[in-house]
């Protein structure tokens, strides 16, 4: 079998790289929720549209063994897709992985990947490029005037290999099961502490709208800060009042002008 690439942006595009004028192409539904799309999530999609594309037309064809190389430009989807790591529920995008990774499982054909780097014709000419970058360069054309046409997408039938789903707030969770599941439980009480913490009324409308921001704040954090901002926010980090509260120092007075040193303090 011929090797093809595969390029997602809500669209997936197959090419032949041995023959770029014979191509097929068409529209994938990425399932999961606004705030779960990404353009990791979208490759993933394309990735597994193209292998149980693929799968069906071995099967039509009646092909049972072969080997299919697929490319891809976004390192990350190709690595969790095809690489040996174990997959995990706390991965991201658990959802299309552990299907993709069902089709390669049991499919007739073997399959292999190749990196193939993205937008190479902004630095090169189309005729310098070798095959592979040239059908990548053809396939992201194609998939962005598909998106032009703003076709309406219709959900298709269930795949083979879906696992059962857990639900949050009526909502599939996609994935990093660990942390929504945590979240579910815990949210509702951290959101009372925080907005306590914070001086805001709870009957107040706009409560919310902040409880939203310092949530988006957080996520934008690196994870040393967000341990930093957690402990601050919470008046736990390590003042001088804190220290004699834990009985690692006698003294509460602030080293640098003496007087008693608390959170608010050293801000």
């Amino acid at each position: 079998m011929a090797g093809f690439v595969v390029e997602h942006d809500l669209t997936t595009q197959t090419l032949n790289k041995n023959d770029l004028t014979k191509n097929i192409h068409g529209q994938v539904s990425v399932p999961g929720n606004k705030d779960e799309q990404s353009s990791y999530r979208w490759e993933l999609g394309g990735i597994l549209s193209g292998i149980v594309f693929t799968h069906e037309l071995c099967r039509k064809k009646k092909v049972t063994s072969g080997t299919c190389t697929l490319g891809c430009d976004n390192t990350g989807a190709s690595l969790a897709s095809f690489g040996c790591k174990r997959r995990s529920p706390r991965w991201a995008c658990f959802d299309l992985v552990n299907m993709i990774r069902y089709h390669i499982k049991h499919s007739p054909i073997q399959w292999e990947h190749q990196h193939v780097k993205g937008h190479q014709d902004d630095h090169k000419r189309f005729a310098e490029l070798d095959q592979w970058s040239q059908a990548n360069v053809l396939v992201d054309k194609i998939a962005k005037r598909e998106l032009r046409l703003n076709r309406q997408l219709v959900a298709g039938p269930l795949l083979e290999g879906q696992s059962w789903k857990l639900r949050r707030k009526g909502r599939p969770i996609a994935g990093n099961v660990e942390k929504q599941i945590r979240n579910t439980i815990h949210e509702e009480k951290m959101k009372k502490r925080w907005i306590h913490q914070f001086g805001l009324d709870e009957t107040d409308e706009d409560q919310y709208d902040c409880w939203e921001t310092f949530k988006r704040t957080c996520k934008a954090k690196k994870e040393w800060e967000k341990v930093w901002y957690a402990k601050y926010n919470a008046r736990i980090g390590p003042v001088m009042s804190n220290l004699v509260r834990r009985k690692h120092e006698d003294n509460p007075a602030c080293p640098r002008c003496g007087e008693y040193e608390s959170t608010d303090h050293v801000f």
